[in-house]
């Protein structure tokens, strides 16, 4: 039975680069809470846009979409009208220690290095093929977006780009104030909708457009050299998506997030689902051969090398791999040459078949 456990343990996988940090998620929704309209109103109320006179049209709590089951929400197809179907949350309310304490929401100057905000959301695009329609949900300060750069941040669609323009049929994001020609972008003033395309992403491939679900996330950091501007580092459907560096002058904070534009949007419909706003703390470095992060260096890390290179026999894998032989059996940090001597330390071509071996034995002994 002893053997049984050791390789257990020996075989156990492990997250790659993660450290005892953990993300704060701030406020999150799926809307399967809600069994009514008037549920999800409660929570989302409606929000004007622009400074409209006239008060606002929720969008609709909705069962015919879902990215989880069974609820979103739509915001119906429609043509002429604005101020319709754009409802709002603030989660200023909530607190996490240290962020908000400019009672503005959360401030990105509370951040430490490599900390960051993340927003996303589920996106159902009724129409991959159309041409781009006003669609988006916004991240944003309540009382200070009509005039502070980098106070509203928008991912979706915007007929300010068509489908062709800057790269071709791509979703769209938007940040308050920046100018995306700074980036290459043609057409761009200070405030446009840009393309989601690899831009600044060192070759990158996004995915195009297409009718379904897609996700919709950024990460919001300080610059990592002046650290009063801000850094913008987006993704669709997990991959990234394009990087904006150095905007504004001054971190800002934020306590809202709209869903739908509130604008004509061509006939075109789209539903939201599962809204997320968290704080993710920067990944402590590991300690040499801890390539887990589990503050010990041991077999758990070997799996976790295998998973990362497929061959530790030359390059990175066998420097990896190397790391680990001369720290295993450390506790994280300790030194090196704690657990193995050379001599019984297996080669790195042999060492995988011997786990593979002593796994069929273990499991055909505790079988029997």
């Amino acid at each position: 039975m002893k053997r049984f456990t050791f390789i257990a343990s020996l075989l156990a996988v492990y997250p790659l680069g993660l450290s005892s940090a953990r993300a704060v998620v701030v406020f999150s929704d799926n809307f399967d809470s809600y069994t009514s309209q008037a549920g999800f109103e409660a929570v989302w109320p409606a929000y004007n846009c622009c400074g409209a006179a006239s008060p606002a049209t929720p969008a609709v709590w909705s069962q015919d979409q879902a990215s989880s089951a069974p609820n979103s929400i739509q915001v119906p197809g429609q043509s002429t009208t604005n101020n319709i179907n754009r409802d709002m949350h603030s989660f200023a309310s909530v607190s996490v220690s240290g962020l908000n304490t400019d009672g503005k929401g959360y401030s990105i100057a509370s951040l430490n290095a490599g900390d960051k905000f993340a927003y996303s959301f589920d996106f159902y695009d009724s129409n991959g093929a159309a041409a781009d329609y006003r669609q988006v949900s916004e991240l944003r300060d309540a009382t200070e977006y009509a005039a502070a750069t980098n106070q509203i941040i928008a991912m979706g669609l915007n007929n300010n780009q068509t489908n062709t323009a800057n790269g071709g049929n791509y979703y769209e994001g938007r940040i308050l104030g920046y100018d995306p020609s700074r980036d290459g972008e043609t057409g761009g003033a200070a405030g446009s909708f840009f393309k989601l395309n690899g831009t600044l992403t060192n070759g990158s491939t996004p995915p195009l457009r297409s009718t379904g679900w897609h996700n919709l996330k950024v990460e919001i950091s300080k610059n990592t050299t002046t650290a009063t501007a801000t850094d913008y580092t987006f993704y669709v459907d997990s991959v990234l998506a394009r990087i904006v560096p150095n905007v504004g002058t001054a971190p800002r904070s934020y306590d809202m997030m709209v869903l739908g534009s509130g604008l004509s949007n061509a006939g075109n419909s789209v539903n939201f689902d599962n809204f997320k706003f968290e704080y993710i703390p920067a990944v402590a470095a590991c300690a040499p051969g801890d390539f887990n992060c589990d503050t010990h260096e041991d077999a758990g890390d070997y799996v976790s090398i295998r998973k990362q290179y497929s061959d530790i026999t030359s390059g990175g894998g066998l420097t990896a791999y190397n790391a680990w032989v001369t720290n295993f059996g450390n506790p994280a940090g300790a030194g090196s040459g704690g657990g193995l001597s050379g001599g019984g330390v297996p080669e790195p071509a042999s060492l995988g078949l011997l786990i593979v071996g002593l796994a069929a034995l273990g499991l055909g002994r505790c079988k029997r």
